[in-house]
């Protein structure tokens, strides 16, 4: 069990104890692994953003590659087409 003491904006001491508090409308005592749990948790939204960003960008491409193919397709069969009038 840990014990933390904070100093208040009224400057009175507050003692918790594992996260209860002895005065609780003006306790706000974040322990250690709060912080490492809040941390984290900010991380991992981070890496879940970029990630959808990255997703989201690697779709564009792809879907920009198959449009470009199609278009130069197109363009070969065209192309054919219009050698074999001739």
């Amino acid at each position: 069990m840990y014990v933390y003491s904070i100093l208040i904006s009224t400057n009175t001491e507050v003692s918790v104890t594992s996260g209860s508090c002895q005065v609780p409308d003006q306790c706000v005592a974040v322990t250690f692994e709060d912080k490492r749990r809040e941390n984290f948790e900010k991380g991992f939204a981070e890496l879940e953003r970029r990630r959808a960003m990255l997703l989201e960008q690697q779709k564009r491409e792809a879907e920009e590659r198959v449009a470009f193919e199609r278009k130069e397709e197109e363009k070969h069969e065209r192309a054919r087409l219009y050698s074999h009038c001739f």
